[in-house]
């Protein structure tokens, strides 16, 4: 509970950032800040080779272990600085932007500054003592939105978002240095031991961040800068509620998975309640996102950002893809079919890239619809290709998704009733039209779960939360 706590305060303090950037910064910014991010953090992905996750399993660490890894990280990072400095006047020349280079110099100093993190921190998670981490991570996230933030309304340039992120990474460093007593030193004793174990998280590392920011990559060739910034910017908007909040919210539930294995008739129905409840979360959010993306757009981020409504709309299929892959893809991983998965994830990264660079798009809404459609293709994919998942029942996936459906169309059209222009503030706008969709949507779910005997498991569980959150709502006598 106190990691997804701090998720949640991480987060909301890196929204309440773009949210005020979004209103300081031009969108041919943010396309400046997408490709110099790609590239460094690219060179990130090649370096991170599990060395926490190395000293946290490990069984007995001592100070061999912490040297050695941190001499490791020391090695990979410097090594992929190096490349990426020697790189950098052909990527300028590639993308032919005024002073991207430089850019790209100044922030390629995070791949060193993060490997010089003091190794003795991991122990903290080990030992789940994790009041130190909470201390640090909140530090650094609130030293980069003062600087960010304070640069952005000073200067308006997008050197505060790159001055801002490189201060982050060297307060995380000296953070971990001013928390935990331990000084490291170069060693390599256990370098082979902890090679065997990390060079699939490397594989695994880098493959996950490439098919990530595949369409960032394929953007920043098709199209100008300015509509790389606006795609970047609504993309990372767009898939937040699948990052921030179905994914924390689905670990309890999903928890579940590794201690049933074996029961596999109780197994699939795991998984098959957390698929229906997983719809009757996103589904309605998808929906209202689909109806109301001008108005949406036009509050969180400002009227500067509004003509990429059209982005945003098509976005919700992205979002609800990522959603559902998240859930499958635990079911998975807690049934043992990790390297399964992992071959699944190169195949479909190479059909999305493949797809992405000869299927013909002439804007950035077309292309935001594309991507979104090939993640609802690989949810399909992934469920012919994993015998495991063919034992799901047809019917009973066709109505965890149509009948959330149906309940947010209907609200949408509850919501549609209300007389336009509602108030002359928009988010006043938002909010009245916003609530006329969840109360028509919740009252749909009740009438509904009251109504159908052929979901009796999953009725009985949602009339449980919608009689909890009702009596919640109750006045204290």
């Amino acid at each position: 509970m106190v990691l997804v706590s701090v998720k949640f305060l991480e987060r909301g303090i890196g929204l309440i950032s773009t949210l005020i950037l979004a209103r300081l910064l031009l969108p041919e910014d943010f396309g400046v800040i997408a490709i110099a991010m790609l590239v460094v953090y690219f060179f990130e992905a090649l370096t991170l080779i599990g060395g926490e996750q190395y000293l946290t399993r490990k069984r007995q660490v001592d100070c061999c272990d912490l040297d050695t890894a941190w001499t490791i990280n020391i090695i990979f990072r410097s090594f992929f600085m190096v490349l990426l400095l020697l790189l950098i006047p052909f990527i300028h020349d590639y993308y032919a932007i005024q002073g991207l280079d430089a850019v790209l110099y100044a922030l390629s100093s995070i791949l060193i500054l993060g490997g010089l993190k003091n190794p003795g921190f991991s122990l903290y998670n080990r030992n789940f003592n994790y009041r130190p981490v909470f201390i640090n991570n909140l530090s650094k996230k609130l030293v980069g939105f003062t600087v960010t933030v304070g640069l952005a309304v000073i200067t308006e340039s997008y050197w505060s978002v790159i001055i801002g992120s490189i201060v982050s990474m060297a307060s995380l460093t000296i953070g971990s240095y001013l928390l935990h007593p331990y000084r490291p030193h170069l060693s390599l004793s256990r370098v082979a031991e902890q090679w065997a174990f990390s060079k699939w998280l490397f594989l695994k590392g880098l493959l996950g961040y490439t098919r990530a920011q595949l369409d960032t990559a394929v953007m920043s060739v098709l199209f100008p800068v300015g509509q790389l910034g606006k795609y970047h910017l609504v993309r990372d908007i767009s898939v937040m509620p699948a990052i921030d909040i179905i994914q924390p919210a689905t670990v309890p539930l999903l928890a579940g998975f590794s201690k049933i294995r074996d029961e596999q008739s109780n197994l699939f129905n795991k998984l098959d309640l957390s698929i229906f409840i997983l719809n009757v979360i996103i589904v309605p959010l998808c929906v209202f996102i689909y109806f109301y993306s001008e108005l949406i757009l036009g509050v969180v981020l400002g009227s500067t950002w509004v003509d990429a409504a059209g982005v945003f709309a098509n976005f919700v299929f992205l979002l609800y893809s990522i959603s559902v892959i998240h859930v499958v893809s635990q079911f998975l991983i807690s049934i043992g079919k990790v390297r399964d998965l992992f071959f699944f994830d190169l195949f479909t990264t190479i059909f999305i890239f493949t797809c992405l660079i000869t299927i013909p798009v002439t804007s950035i809404e077309d292309f935001a619809l594309l991507r979104g459609l090939l993640g609802m293709a690989v949810i399909v994919v992934l469920v012919v290709s994993f015998k495991a998942l063919r034992l799901l029942k047809l019917f009973s996936l066709v109505v965890n998704l149509l009948a959330p459906l149906a309940l947010a169309l209907v609200a949408i059209a509850g919501a549609k009733m209300l007389p336009t222009q509602l108030s002359q503030w928009h988010i006043t706008e938002l909010l009245l039209t916003g609530m006329v969709f969840v109360a028509t949507y919740l009252l749909g779910a009740y009438l509904f779960v009251m109504q159908n005997s052929f979901m009796s498991d999953k009725s009985v569980y949602l009339r449980a939360v919608l009689f909890k959150l009702l009596k919640q709502q109750e006045p204290s006598k």
